[in-house]
């Protein structure tokens, strides 16, 4: 609600004009400084109170900059001379005694207009900003993520053209395996990208249908291994376990697949990614009628708490993942295709001891009609 202050010398007038103002707005009157540096959205004062703090509003319009924070000055007739003077000293309009109620209010919402643009104008200013610097961070990532696999791909070229002959059968394919690696993690940064420039744009939508989850885990969690066995296989060291565990029915379900696989492939991604060699990747499922939750638990390297309030943000990586390469977008992308079921994510983790993310997604009724989420509130989604 927007709050005014009233700082009148003249007690009968600071009276009557709180008692109509409350009408309309919060009113302020402080009787002590500790008062004074609560938030508000417009000063009222009269002469007297001028001169004793004036100091105190110009300290107080400054520390607002590049806010507008406007200052109505009450003043009589003959004192309108003198009090022009103050128009450039912390004061941004006048109105003269005795008041017409009509035109106080009328300049009160004048200035609360502008200082409300202002506040507009600002916030836009910040988003701007904000943008730049994901921009900047965006084209960073992008061609430090792109500049490898493109190595790869063009370095495999090469030496398949010029050693095709004399080379065997499995050497070949194994250059080729490279390429389709790089490929493949080109596709899917893309992907990435793809899905925040979506959500950005509030364009993301969450359709809940039917689906047999267990089955649905097993299968991802079947790629996961598979993937994972062969990178591991492709630089000769071994490869993580996984552990797959479903309690309850969740045989089917309503949730959006589409959504559903980006929460649990880049969680997975991250636990595999994070993770020593041969340590445990666990997936646990609890399905009531109400809520599925997701536990994915693995014994990596932990998240330092101090990155912890910045997790899901879009480019933000932990200071202790060293070279391993990442783009900062997963957790980003995990937490708005949470949002958009309408569900929570939480994390535990230590140093050196690993991390669990808990995801809780509630369920819609089997037998409801087909709907559609989004993040925009502004919008409708029709089928």
């Amino acid at each position: 609600m927007t709050r005014i202050l009233l700082l009148l010398d003249h007690k009968e007038n600071r009276r009557l004009l709180a008692q109509w103002l409350e009408s309309f707005y919060e009113v302020g009157l402080p009787d002590s400084a500790q008062q004074l540096d609560e938030p508000f959205d417009l000063c009222l004062l009269d002469g007297p109170a001028t001169e004793q703090w004036r100091q105190w509003l110009q300290e107080r319009k400054a520390s607002e900059q590049p806010v507008f924070l406007p200052v109505l000055l009450i003043v009589s007739r003959p004192e309108v001379g003198m009090a022009t003077r103050h128009l450039w000293q912390g004061v941004d309009e006048l109105i003269t005694s005795p008041i017409e109620k009509v035109e106080l209010q009328a300049r009160v919402e004048i200035l609360l207009r502008t200082r409300q643009l202002s506040l507009e104008l600002h916030q836009a200013n910040k988003q701007l900003e904000e943008l730049n610097i994901l921009k900047s961070q965006f084209c960073s990532m992008v061609s430090h993520e792109f500049r490898n696999p493109l190595t790869v791909i063009y370095s495999c070229a090469q030496l398949l053209e010029i050693y095709d002959e004399p080379w065997h059968r499995e050497k070949r394919i194994g250059y080729l395996r490279r390429v389709e690696d790089a490929a493949q993690g080109m596709t899917k940064l893309l992907d990435n990208v793809l899905v925040i420039s979506r959500s950005d744009l509030e364009k993301m939508e969450c359709y809940p249908a039917a689906l047999n989850l267990q089955e649905f885990c097993v299968a991802l969690m079947e790629d996961m291994a598979h993937a994972n066995a062969s990178e591991a296989s492709t630089v000769a060291s071994n490869h993580n376990r996984f552990t797959f565990v479903c309690e309850g029915q969740c045989s089917l379900v309503m949730l959006d697949k589409n959504l559903l696989q980006h929460i649990l492939t880049n969680l997975l991604s991250n636990a595999i990614k994070y993770s020593p060699q041969d340590s445990n990747v666990c997936l646990n499922v609890v399905c009531d009628e109400a809520k599925v939750i997701f536990q994915i638990q693995d014994g990596g390297i932990g998240i330092p708490p101090e990155s912890l309030p910045r997790l899901f943000e879009s480019f933000h990586r932990a200071k202790n993942v060293g070279k391993t390469p990442g783009t900062g977008l997963g957790l980003s992308i995990v937490k708005r295709c949470v949002d958009l079921h309408g569900g929570q994510i939480k994390v535990s983790s230590e140093l050196g001891a690993g991390t669990t993310f808990t995801v809780t997604l509630p369920l819609a009724p089997l037998n409801s009609p087909p709907m559609c989420v989004s993040l925009d509130a502004g919008s409708s989604c029709q089928d």
